[in-house]
């Protein structure tokens, strides 16, 4: 294990690559620049974080990392797609938050037994789909995204406690969220829930309707001539 979190480190990582038996590395909150290609040869990895750097590039070297359990690349110039993701089917933790990437979620369907995701103030892009079989997750940070379609992928998910999607372009029902009993916080706003609106009008018109009484409880641009 190499630890060296919140310190003044700079430079790049290539200094990294001969240390083939690292099983867990933790560099968060220095000033390291560059790619993380040299933790490709690590092979018995079974956790990263990064967090907090200036580190750039895309994630192709962790394709050959298939024991990663936890990853933390969240604060950092990251981009690219999670095309190498494919194969990380252990994985428990993965934090993206504050990067560049894009594309879809597709490379993370496999990710069965996932427990916590953070993938907010990115550039994804499509459905929650790819999410469903994470019946174990209890956390989905996604908001400040491109990402659409509804949220019935999540109607399974009944481990989920924590649901942030604010900032996305998602509609539809929220009927899903009845089959996740255990969740406690959920942020949706800023998407393109018509319902919203129409509840907020209602509940506007009712409030009229009891407190000022019907001759103003009426439609907009309508005017009831007084008697």
């Amino acid at each position: 294990m190499l630890s060296l979190f919140d310190n003044l480190l700079t430079g790049s990582l290539d200094c990294l690559a001969r240390l083939s038996s690292l099983f867990a590395l933790f560099l968060s909150d220095n000033a390291l620049t560059g790619s993380l290609a040299a933790v490709q040869g690590m092979s018995f990895l079974d956790e990263i974080s990064v967090s907090g750097n200036a580190l750039s590039g895309e994630l192709h070297f962790l394709q050959y990392l298939r024991g990663l359990h936890a990853i933390d690349f969240s604060r950092n110039s990251f981009s690219g797609d999670l095309d190498s993701l494919a194969n990380l089917t252990e994985i428990t933790l993965l934090s993206l938050s504050y990067n560049a990437f894009h594309g879809t979620l597709d490379a993370l369907s496999a990710m069965v037994h996932m427990e916590a995701i953070y993938l907010d103030y990115n550039a994804f892009s499509g459905s929650l789909y790819p999410l469903s079989n994470m019946k174990d997750i209890a956390v989905i940070y996604a908001q400040a995204n491109r990402l659409t379609g509804s949220l019935a992928p999540l109607q399974n998910l009944t481990e989920l406690q924590s649901l942030l999607l604010f900032d996305n372009q998602l509609s539809g029902a929220l009927t899903a969220l009845d089959h996740c009993p255990s969740l406690t916080s959920l942020r949706i706003s800023n998407n393109l829930y018509a319902f919203v609106f129409v509840y907020v009008y209602v509940c506007i018109y009712v409030y009229v309707l009891l407190v000022a009484g019907p001759d103003f409880a009426l439609a907009p641009g309508s005017r009831r001539q007084p008697l």
